[in-house]
């Protein structure tokens, strides 16, 4: 009885100034069945990609593989990874986090990233948002976007700097307490 594919849009990913990184900002529109009146969508469940070495982590340190997203609703308490085939590749997801609907046009959450955003690595992480109906068995699954959370803030100076003299020729002897 829905037409088309009423799967919630990710809008942003977007680093959390000023947090010493680790978080992005995840923006999404709601699915069309989230607001009033059809308040078809229950909650929506935020997924971020891990290499298939984390997934099988998760798994050994008490996560639970979820195989049919219709039983998401009886395991939500638990660490959940699941598996999606696409392109002739498989991808890893793991669960971030679970947002009641509210029969908003849009959401956003803070989600926890794995590693930050250097000069060395410039590597994005990626998400996807899924619309959980009131029925268990119908869900509509996000297309992935991606994002980077970065380390933007400079450390504290180093406090206590203090400077001695050496013989002629030697230079200066610089102390300073560790930031």
């Amino acid at each position: 009885g829905n037409w088309g594919y009423p799967a919630p849009s990710i809008e942003a990913v977007r680093d959390v100034p000023g947090d010493q990184g680790g978080f992005v900002n995840l923006a999404w529109l709601a699915s069309r069945l989230d607001p009033w009146p059809a308040n078809a969508i229950s909650s929506y469940s935020v997924w971020r990609s891990i290499s298939p070495k984390q997934a099988a982590l998760a798994l050994k340190s008490g996560g639970a593989m979820l195989s049919d997203l219709g039983d998401f609703a009886s395991m939500a308490e638990k660490p959940l990874v699941r598996i999606e085939h696409a392109s002739n590749r498989t991808f890893y997801w793991k669960l971030v986090s679970t947002v009641s609907a509210s029969h908003l046009d849009g959401y956003s959450e803070i989600v926890p990233t794995l590693f930050d955003s250097t000069a060395v690595c410039g590597e994005y992480h990626y998400f996807q948002v899924i619309a959980h109906g009131n029925d268990p068995g119908l869900y509509w699954i996000s297309a992935p976007d991606s994002g980077r959370s970065i380390d933007n803030l400079a450390p504290a100076p180093p406090a206590g700097l203090a400077g001695t003299a050496r013989s002629i020729g030697q230079g200066v002897n610089l102390t300073w307490n560790r930031s």
